[in-house]
């Protein structure tokens, strides 16, 4: 074989050999774009799926909250701020166990979720807002996508919801615990000692003081201005004008259901011997002083129109089912529950008070109305060197005055008052405050919210069935539909 033969074969091999490595060159970087095209398909899936899963754990937060606040709502409607309050912080914290309970059950998301302030607070006096911050991480292969968001329960406060009204003047010595509006058309006078607290109003509540404040500390009396008001009446942030409208009088209500008992067919009458009957003369002593309970426990029916004083003798507990009348006055020393209302022409006290309840209202309740002023005297039995509390349901309306004194222990009341005057005497645990002198007055300016405090107000429409001022109610507080939440970087 010729060398140019040689030649022509050695040439034919080193093309092969080249379009060989072409080939090869261009195979393997085919086939590396498409292994890269497929890693980037991949983590584009991967990143859809996380952001799905973000999106889906997202969804799954919200209707697991809304189920919850379904459960313990109706329409978002609830008797008392208080409630409303207890409702929401249960509702928030069982959401968040369930969110850790899901965390564990499950890998493709998880849910991160922080608490809002713990009470509802207020934007303006009757909006009322509460919201929880809500993080969602979604995860697939090695990708991760997270969508943060707000969830918010928002509501509107009744314009009648007052814990205290009076178009008179309000009496505060020490510092008790207020949670509704306070309306006082008077003056507020505000007693300070060095060892008791300030008064508290619980946010988002407001206090319309109608003519002016004024400290009393030693005998001194200081005018305030409003805008110093907060530092003497903790809680306070809007002042507001007390109301113009004129409610009927207590007295007219009264009568006007006095009138109405009388036509009761089954009304039951006491007050002389011979109107007892022979089914009452267990329960009931007619004497010189009035119509008095006997020491035990029963319940009364029918409607009662009681001629002269009614004394609930101590070791009585009785409830009453319907409407009561009462000529004289209501003297209170034992257990008293009523249904309905009950209504004095004269007076009521109610001394060696021993009420119990719980703050849920499933025991004593009563709603009174007297032309006469309302006393009421907290006494308690010593326990082990403590004092138990007293808890009372009621409404108290008074033509006159109502007063809460001697509270040493701890009282609290749910429902409400409205009376010409109300006085108040609450003191707390002794203390030591940050003094400082304001026209040559020592003042307490200590603004501490949680002091061990001995009476507490709080109003709760389940027992004012029949407010002076109109009818009250909470009004709808409810979770707000889902905001769209924000994927972050």
């Amino acid at each position: 074989m010729d060398r140019s033969t040689y030649h022509e074969e050695g040439s034919t091999f080193l093309a092969v050999l080249v379009s060989i490595v072409m080939l090869t060159v261009l195979l393997t970087a085919f086939f590396g774009l498409t292994v890269q095209q497929m890693m980037y398909s991949n983590q584009l899936k991967n990143h859809e799926q996380a952001l799905s899963n973000a999106r889906s754990g997202y969804l799954s937060a919200y209707h697991e909250l809304q189920t919850l606040w379904n459960a313990v709502s109706t329409n978002g409607n609830f008797p008392s701020l208080s409630v409303a309050r207890a409702n929401l912080l249960a509702v928030e914290s069982t959401w968040m166990s369930w969110a850790s309970q899901i965390n564990t059950e499950q890998r493709e998301f998880h849910l991160t979720i922080a608490y809002g302030p713990r009470s509802l607070s207020a934007n303006v006096s009757s909006v009322i807002f509460d919201q929880m911050e809500l993080k969602v991480t979604g995860y697939s292969g090695n990708m991760s996508n997270t969508l943060q968001g707000t969830v918010s329960f928002s509501g509107m406060l009744p314009s009648l919801d007052d814990v205290i009204y009076t178009p008179g003047n309000l009496n505060i010595t020490g510092g008790p615990e207020l949670e509704g509006n306070v309306a006082v058309g008077g003056t507020l006078y505000l007693k300070q000692s060095m060892s008791s607290a300030l008064p508290y109003l619980a946010a988002p509540y407001s206090l319309a003081v109608g003519k002016q404040v004024d400290l009393l500390n030693e005998a001194i009396e200081v005018p305030l201005s409003v805008s110093t008001l907060p530092k003497y009446f903790a809680g306070v942030t809007q002042v507001n004008s007390f109301p113009s409208f004129s409610p009927p009088s207590v007295l007219s209500i009264i009568q006007q259901e006095a009138a109405k008992l009388t036509s009761e067919a089954d009304v039951l009458y006491l007050g002389h011997a011979h109107e007892v009957s022979n089914s009452l003369r267990d329960r009931f002593i007619v004497s010189s002083d009035g119509v008095k309970t006997r020491s035990r426990k029963f319940t009364i029916d029918q409607p009662l129109y009681v001629q002269g004083n009614l004394i609930i003798s101590k070791g009585t507990t009785v409830t009453f089912r319907k409407p009561i009348y009462v000529t004289g006055k209501l003297i209170v020393q034992g257990n008293l529950n009523a249904d309905d209302a009950i209504f004095v022409n004269g007076s009521s006290d109610f001394s060696n008070l021993a009420q119990r309840g719980n703050d849920q209202g499933n025991t004593v309740r009563l709603e009174l109305f007297s032309n006469g002023s309302i006393k009421i005297s907290p006494t308690r039995v010593k326990r082990k060197g403590d004092e138990s509390a007293i808890i009372l349901h009621a409404f108290f309306a008074s033509a006159s005055t109502v007063s809460i004194t001697n509270a040493s222990g701890k009282f609290s009341l749910y429902g409400g008052i409205e009376a010409q005057n109300v006085i108040l005497e609450a003191g707390a645990k002794q203390r030591h405050g940050v003094f400082s002198h304001d026209g040559g007055t020592t003042i307490n300016h200590t603004r501490d919210a949680s002091p061990s405090r001995n009476l507490v107000l709080v109003y709760d429409r389940r027992f004012v069935t029949n407010p002076v001022t109109g009818t009250s109610q909470f009004s709808t507080l409810i979770l707000q539909p889902m905001a769209q939440p924000a994927l972050l970087p």
